[in-house]
C-alpha cells in the first residue's frame, strides 16, 4: 500500500473510493441482514428472493447512468466531479439514516437506489483519473490498489454492516452517516484532472450508444471488456449467492454469512496484490488465463461440498466441520483467482484507450458489465424459482466460465501466448529486464537480439506488454503441439532462400502486414543459433525489411543463456532458474539501421554491465 500511503496524488482518490466502497456495502448487507434474519419486511417479498431483487436494484443505476458519468469525467474536471458525487452520496446517506430510523421500506429502497446512482456515476471518474494522477509505470500497482482497497471496503462493510444490524438499526444509520462525511472529506485532497477534451452533451440514448460503441472499436478491446463483464457476472453471482448458502445450505446465523463473504473479500484483495507483486508493476495478461483456470477449479470444488443437516450453526459450530476449512480455501481461492483475472484487463483498457475518450469507454465497459450483473440476477432468480439447488448452480457457473475462457482465449490468441511466457519465465528461469522503459507503447517497431536458445523469443516478448511477432525457423514452427502455440500467438515461419523459397517470400510479406498494423515483430538476424556462444555477422534480411517499411529498430541483448538447456554448448545441462539479463538499448531510426550497425549495438548491449541501463 505504499503508493497509496505516500502518493500525494493518489491518497485522495483512494480515499474517497474506499469509503463509498464501504458506505454501499454497510448499507446493502445491513438491509440483506435485517430482512434474512431479523424479520424486516419489504412488502410481500420473500427473503430469499428479497435478497436477488436488492442486488438488481442496486444494479440498474449502473446500467442507467455510467454512460452520463463517462461524458460528465471527459468534459469537466475529474476532481471537481469527485467533490460533487461525494457531497451527494451524504445526501444519500440522510434518506437511509431516515428509512433504517422509520423502517420505511420506500426511504430504504430509495436511498439502496441512491447509492448505487452514485457510485454508477463515479465508477468512470474512479478509473479515468488514475492515468492522470500516476506515471505510466504506476498504472498497474494504481489499479491493484483501487481493486485491493474496494475488497477491502467491500470485506469491512460486510463484516460492520452483519456486525451492526445484529445490534439494532440505529448504528447502522449512525455509521452509514459518518462514512459518508469520511469520504467527503477526503474528496477535498484530490487534485485536479482537467477535461483532455470538451465533448459534446448528448442525450441519454446517444451517450449511451457512444459508450457502447467505443468499446467495440477494435476486437481485443470488446473482447477485454466482455472478459471484465464475465468477471462481474461470476463475482455477483458468488456474492449473491453466498448468503442464501449460508442460510438455506449451512443453516448459518448472521455471523456464518458474514464470515463467507469476509473470505471472499479477503481473496479479492490478496490477488490484485499478488498480480501487481507478480507482475513487477508492468501490465501482465498472461495471469489473465491463470486466474481463470483457478476461478474454474475453486468453483467446482465448492459445489461438490456436503454439510451434515443442523437446525442451526454459529460461526464456532461451524468450524467443528472438517469440510469447513476447505470451504474458507475454496471460496477465498475463487476470489484471489478473480483478483488475477480482472487486475490486467482493467490496465488493459486504460492502456489502449485515447486520454480523449478513456472516461466514455470506460462507463461503456460498466454499461456491459451491468448488464451481465442484471443477467446473473435473472438466473439465480430463474434458478430458485425452479427449485435449482444452490451447490448445482455454483457447478453451472464453473461449467460456464470454462467455455467462456475456452471461446475468448481462442478469439484473442494473445493471451495464451503471454500464458505461456509468464509460466516459461517465472517458473524456468530468473529473468531481469533491465531499460524497460524504452520499449515504444505504440507504434510499429522492429526488434533484434542476438540468437542463443530456442526460447530466446519467450524472453524478448516478456520484455514488453505489447503484443509482439516474432519471426521463427518453420521446422520448429511445424513440431507437433507447440505449433498449436506458435500459430496463435502470431509466429512468422521462415526458411531458406535456397530449398524454401516460398516460406521465405510469404514471412517477408507476413512481416510487412504486421508492421503495417503497427505490430512489434521480433527477428533474430544472424539467421540461425549461436554454436560458440559469440554473435555472428547480421544477415541483410533486416534491411530489405526496413527498405518496405522504414520502422524503428529496438536492439536487445540476452546474456546468462549460454550454457542452459536449449543452446548448443557442449556439456548443456538444465539449470534450475538460472539468472537471466536481458537489456533494451536505445531505438535507431530506419535510416541508420544497417545490418552492421546493429550488430555492433547488441555486442555494446552485451559488453556493458547490466546495471548501467537500470
Amino acid at each position: 500500500m505504499d503508493l497509496c500511503l505516500t502518493n500525494t496524488r493518489f491518497r485522495g482518490m483512494f480515499w474517497a473510493q474506499f469509503f463509498g466502497a464501504l458506505n454501499d456495502n454497510v448499507f446493502k448487507n445491513a438491509l440483506v441482514i435485517l430482512v434474512l434474519y431479523k424479520g424486516w419486511t419489504i412488502g410481500d417479498l420473500e427473503p430469499e428472493k428479497f435478497a436477488v431483487i436488492a442486488g438488481a436494484i442496486f444494479i440498474t443505476p449502473f446500467l442507467l447512468f455510467s454512460a452520463w458519468g463517462g461524458q460528465l469525467a471527459d468534459g469537466m474536471d475529474k476532481a471537481k466531479l469527485v467533490k460533487f458525487l461525494k457531497s451527494s452520496e451524504l445526501a444519500i446517506s440522510l434518506v437511509a439514516v431516515t428509512g433504517l430510523l422509520t423502517h420505511m421500506a420506500p426511504l430504504l429502497l430509495l436511498a439502496l437506489f441512491g447509492f448505487a446512482s452514485q457510485s454508477a456515476f463515479f465508477g468512470p471518474v474512479k478509473y479515468g483519473i488514475l492515468p492522470q494522477l500516476l506515471e505510466p509505470d504506476e498504472l498497474l500497482g494504481g489499479n491493484a490498489l483501487v481493486e485491493t482497497g474496494t475488497s477491502l471496503a467491500i470485506l469491512m462493510g460486510t463484516m460492520l454492516g452483519g456486525v451492526l444490524a445484529s445490534h439494532d438499526a440505529r448504528s447502522v444509520a449512525a455509521a452509514t452517516l459518518m462514512i459518508a462525511i469520511a469520504g467527503r472529506m477526503f474528496a477535498t485532497a484530490v487534485p485536479s484532472a482537467p477535461a483532455p477534451g470538451n465533448p459534446r452533451r448528448k442525450s441519454w440514448f446517444k451517450a449511451n450508444w457512444q459508450a457502447l460503441s467505443l468499446t467495440w472499436q477494435t476486437v481485443p478491446m470488446l473482447l477485454t471488456v466482455l472478459g471484465i463483464s464475465w468477471f462481474w457476472l461470476f463475482g455477483s453471482t458468488c456474492l449473491t449467492l453466498i448468503p442464501l448458502y449460508s442460510r438455506n445450505v449451512l443453516h448459518g446465523n448472521e455471523h456464518v454469512t458474514t464470515l463467507l463473504l469476509a473470505a471472499f473479500s479477503v481473496g479479492i484483495g490478496v490477488g490484485s496484490q499478488a498480480c501487481e507483486k507478480l507482475s513487477n508493476g508492468r501490465m501482465e495478461l498472461g495471469w489473465v488465463p491463470i486466474g481463470s483456470i483457478g476461478m474454474t477449479v475453486f468453483a467446482l470444488d465448492f459445489s461438490l461440498l456436503r454439510f451434515p443437516p443442523a437446525v442451526e450453526r454459529t460461526a464456532l459450530d461451524l468450524f467443528q466441520s472438517p469440510q469447513t476449512v476447505r470451504m474458507l480455501l475454496d471460496l477465498t481461492g475463487i476470489a484471489i483467482s478473480g483478483g488475477l483475472f480482472i487486475v490486467p484487463l482493467y490496465t488493459f483498457i486504460q492502456k489502449r484507450s485515447a486520454d480523449s475518450t478513456r472516461s466514455r469507454l470506460l462507463a461503456g465497459n460498466s454499461l456491459w458489465n451491468s448488464a451481465f450483473i442484471i443477467l446473473s440476477t435473472v438466473i439465480i432468480f430463474a434458478c430458485i424459482s425452479h427449485g435449482i439447488d444452490l451447490p448445482e448452480i455454483f457447478f453451472g457457473l464453473a461449467l460456464a466460465n470454462i467455455l467462456t475462457a475456452l471461446l475468448a482465449y481462442r478469439k484473442l490468441p494473445e493471451f495464451t501466448l503471454r500464458l505461456f511466457v509468464v509460466l516459461v519465465c517465472k517458473i524456468c528461469y530468473s529473468l531481469r529486464v533491465y531499460g524497460r522503459e524504452r520499449v515504444p507503447e505504440e507504434g510499429a517497431c522492429v526488434i533484434v537480439a542476438n540468437h542463443v536458445t530456442l526460447v530466446d523469443w519467450l524472453f524478448l516478448a516478456s520484455g514488453t506488454d505489447r503484443p509482439v511477432r516474432f519471426v521463427m525457423y518453420h521446422a520448429y514452427y511445424n513440431l507437433p503441439m507447440a505449433h498449436y502455440i506458435f500459430r496463435d500467438g502470431g509466429a512468422i515461419p521462415i526458411g531458406s532462400g535456397k530449398s524454401h523459397p516460398e516460406i521465405l517470400k510469404q514471412a517477408f510479406e507476413s512481416i510487412h502486414e504486421a508492421l503495417q498494423n503497427e505490430e512489434m515483430v521480433i527477428i533474430f538476424p544472424e539467421g540461425k543459433l549461436t554454436t560458440d556462444g559469440q554473435v555472428d555477422d547480421f544477415k541483410r534480411g533486416v534491411e530489405r525489411i526496413l527498405k518496405r517499411d522504414p520502422v524503428p529498430v529496438l536492439p536487445m541483448a540476452l546474456k546468462g543463456l549460454w550454457g542452459t538447456r536449449w543452446s548448443r554448448a557442449e556439456g548443456r545441462r538444465f539449470h534450475w532458474r538460472p539468472p537471466i539479463d536481458m537489456v533494451v538499448g536505445h531505438t535507431i531510426p530506419p535510416e541508420e539501421a544497417t545490418a552492421d550497425k546493429l550488430r555492433e549495438v547488441v555486442l555494446e548491449l552485451l559488453d556493458t554491465p547490466s546495471e548501467r541501463y537500470a
